[in-house]
């Protein structure tokens, strides 16, 4: 009978390999398999000639999987983002592409991050991205939709009925003929709008002038835009970014919130900005989590950058809309064109 003697040697770069004579096995680290080894066979035959046989191997890893989870996003139209999509798979050696997705979506091959730019409306576009390794590959959807503005333009009466109001007493919301909202409140009964179209945090714009040249110079607070506003009882929560006049006859915006006790509110942020009366404005209110910004300027000029900034510590949903309050039954007349919402860019 012909008889052979083998011998089995690894070599590897990095890791640990140990080698158990009695079973006769040898045990590999991780570090060896993901790395590579060569394994030399060694084979001497009965006539003493030695042949050497070697196999090269790596271990091809695990594949993918989903292990978390990406939130559909919403976008005005114009607004870019970027999402990290590496953290929810696992596995090594990761490569990352684009299944699905609309224009303006692109992908790092090598990282994961999807970048998005809203070039046009989309309603629950799907985004797929892959990872794959040696091993194999997997898929997560997520969905993208996009807005244009959304708007109320209050160029007929039917527009009236975008807006109702949380209040003690029934506001006077009427339409003029001349294309716009009028908002006259009722006794001391402050009111703050309930815009059916808001769609939580975001920015808002709101086109309006008020009169109060001729009111008592107490009845300070003229026209506000309030979000997240809400009422028990007669207990408010909310916030609100208001023009205001001093009796020193300063012209300020004013950003508050209420503090949840009848009608208390705490001062956050005001500056002068030295508005007029009966002049159409816009003023821009952007809710962002606790941040709160404020800025007014005419109808037909440039935005400026944010004039009053605040954190706020009301954060609960609640209604997002035009109004005022009036003291000593006084109250400004506040006409409206137009609301817009345009979502945040993430």
């Amino acid at each position: 009978m012909n008889a052979v003697t083998p011998k089995l040697s690894i070599s590897y770069d990095t890791g640990d390999v140990a080698y158990d004579p009695v079973e006769q096995e040898f045990t590999l680290s991780t570090e060896v398999l993901t790395s590579g080894f060569e394994v030399a066979l060694e084979v001497t035959d009965a006539d003493q000639a030695t042949n050497v046989y070697l196999l090269s191997a790596r271990l091809l890893g695990t594949r993918p999987s989903v292990v978390g989870s990406i939130a559909n996003l919403k976008l005005g139209k114009g607004g870019r983002t970027a999402v990290a999509t590496a953290p929810v798979f696992s596995g090594r050696d990761l490569t990352y592409s684009l299944v699905a997705a609309p224009v303006g979506v692109s992908i790092d091959a090598a990282t994961g991050l999807v970048t998005i730019v809203a070039t046009a409306e989309l309603s629950a576009a799907p985004i797929t991205v892959k990872a794959r390794n040696a091993a194999g590959a997997a898929t997560l959807t997520f969905s993208l939709t996009v807005v244009g503005v959304i708007a109320t333009d209050f160029t007929s009466a039917t527009a009236l009925s975008d807006v109702s109001f949380l209040r003690t007493l029934a506001p006077s919301w009427t339409h003029d003929a001349g294309g716009f909202a009028r908002l006259v409140l009722t006794g001391n009964s402050r009111a703050h709008g309930d815009w059916v179209k808001a769609a939580g945090d975001g920015l808002y714009r709101v086109l309006a002038r008020w009169s109060g040249a001729t009111l008592t110079p107490s009845v300070d607070r003229r026209f506000c835009f309030s979000a997240r506003v809400g009422r028990i009882g007669n207990d408010w929560t909310g916030i609100r970014v208001e023009t205001f006049a001093t009796t020193a006859g300063d012209r300020r915006l004013h950003i508050r919130e209420y503090s949840g006790a009848s009608g208390a509110t705490k001062s956050l942020a005001t500056v002068n900005v030295g508005w007029d009366y009966d002049t159409w404005y816009w003023l821009d209110v952007e809710i962002s989590g606790t941040s709160v910004k404020g800025r007014l300027y005419p109808e037909n000029g440039a935005a400026p950058g944010w004039q009053a900034v605040a954190t706020t510590s009301v954060t609960a949903a609640g209604a997002f809309g035009p109004g005022g309050f009036p003291a000593l039954e006084q109250s400004p007349t506040i006409d409206i064109k137009r609301l817009e919402y345009h979502p945040l860019a993430a």
